[in-house]
């Protein structure tokens, strides 16, 4: 029987309402941390009572997990844009900087994988559904690396590996580029620089013959004529 449509119009209200408030402790998230985020906080932006906040998420740890859902949803679906057609080197930077886009949004502050343990520990105050749908997408992203790394573009850079062997290197060298040059307490300090270690990493894993693809591609999509040019 389908929902009667006043029924419909309260769900997605409740929705609503609920990316509000996420988008709030974002916000806070980005200006204080994890630990200074707080439900009281929340509900004082949102004009609301902390009691109101509650009909919405729980905990704090449920609502960051709702961000992490949401966050990670979309860079599954901007990784999903990525073919090796383009060439390996082109392709990696992409994946690269769709991470990168993550981690300076909410990946810094909250570790997807610390949610998503394989015994609950700690985020008991977590709905086991919420567990679920972040495992979900987060085994659909590993899914996309080893579809990509499957390619048979890809085979002469594997060596015989086999793609589900290389994912977690491929998972590593994306994510750990972005942990490196963006933390905020280390790269002023060692003068780090997110283009210049991603292309430093291309030449190192792929050749300079690869860098230079990744370069005349890129070039030839800056170049090339918007829709509206004659």
């Amino acid at each position: 029987m389908a929902p009667k449509p006043f029924e419909a119009l309260k769900a997605r209200e409740r929705e609503d309402r609920r990316q509000a408030l996420a988008d709030i402790a974002e916000g806070l998230l980005a200006e204080k941390g994890p630990e200074g985020v707080t439900v009281r906080d929340v509900a004082r932006i949102a004009g609301l009572s902390v009691g109101s906040i509650y009909m919405y998420f729980k905990t704090k740890e449920e609502l960051f997990c709702f961000i992490l859902i949401q966050r990670l949803s979309a860079l599954r679906d901007r990784l999903a844009l990525q073919e090796p057609g383009s060439g390996p080197a082109a392709a990696l930077k992409a994946m690269a900087t769709d991470y990168r886009d993550y981690y300076l949004a909410c990946g810094r502050h909250l570790d997807a994988v610390r949610f998503a343990p394989g015994p609950r520990g700690a985020y008991e105050n977590v709905p086991l559904e919420m567990i679920e749908e972040l495992r979900g997408v987060l085994g659909e992203i590993l899914s996309l690396l080893e579809r990509f790394l499957a390619a048979p573009a890809l085979a002469p850079l594997l060596r015989g590996l086999p793609p589900s062997r290389a994912v977690p290197v491929l998972w590593s060298l994306i994510t750990g580029i972005a942990r490196v040059t963006l933390s905020a307490p280390r790269a002023p300090e060692s003068g780090t620089d997110f283009d210049r270690v991603l292309a430093d990493a291309v030449l190192l894993f792929l050749g300079p013959d690869a860098l230079d693809s990744a370069g005349q591609n890129r070039d030839k999509e800056e170049n090339a004529p918007s829709r509206s040019d004659p």
